[in-house]
């Protein structure tokens, strides 16, 4: 397998709502379905931690409960984390990738960064729910703060309820408390820097993950879209 560090390991000043001193201890933000900058509370949370920021992408296995990836989906993975490094190599930052048990990759790094911190934007489905909540309650047992954050809904699923405390079942209820609930939180912009660790760490190269199509290349036209 060939390794390489995504990004452009290039100190920046980073873009904070305070002037905290950056420690030495940096705190890993893991990407999931938020391949993006913009509006990404928990990259914008770690930016403002006042610790060096280790952005990771895990593509964990199937059985995960993400299901295994078809055709058209690995294609627009492939060139979202493209795009995603290059534009965070333009904000000082490395995209780390790697594959695997998200628990053990996460144990891996942790180990191997001497991060004390992990944040994420969270997953609704219940498997994704399950994995979460286990992986929380094992870096919680050795002091490793996790922090979640609301990522891809208008609203939070718990903040819609019915008056009994349920979920809404009908949609027209369902409608109405959603229009009373209020506008959605202003999206965040996206950080103008982002504060890298002084050293790199060893990254999977998107070649090695085979997403692309190649005989036929059903995609060739994709690029002309």
């Amino acid at each position: 397998m060939n390794f390489a560090v995504y990004g452009d390991p290039v100190r920046w000043n980073i873009c904070m709502a305070t002037n905290q001193s950056i420690t030495s201890t940096p705190v890993i933000v893991w990407f999931r379905k938020d391949l993006r900058l913009a509006d990404h509370q928990a990259l914008w949370a770690a930016c403002n931690s006042g610790q060096p920021v280790i952005v990771l992408y895990i593509r964990e296995p199937a059985e995960s409960g993400n299901g295994a990836l078809g055709a058209a989906q690995g294609w627009w993975l492939h060139h979202s984390l493209a795009a995603l490094a290059k534009t965070l190599a333009r904000h000082g930052c490395a995209l780390l990738l790697r594959s695997g048990d998200a628990r053990v990759i996460l144990d891996e790094l942790i180990a191997q960064s001497g991060a004390d911190a992990v944040y994420w934007n969270r997953r609704y489905d219940p498997r994704g729910i399950k994995v979460d909540s286990d992986i929380k309650a094992a870096l919680a047992a050795r002091n490793i703060k996790v922090r979640s954050f609301p990522g891809q809904l208008l609203h939070e699923p718990s903040r819609l309820k019915t008056g009994a405390g349920t979920p809404y079942k009908v949609y027209t209820p369902f409608w109405r408390s959603l229009e009373a609930s209020g506008e959605p939180e202003t999206p965040l912009e996206a950080p103008e820097a982002i504060v890298s660790p002084e050293r790199t760490f060893e990254s999977e190269t998107l070649d090695d993950w085979g997403l692309l199509p190649t005989t036929p290349n059903w995609a060739r036209q994709f690029v002309d879209v």
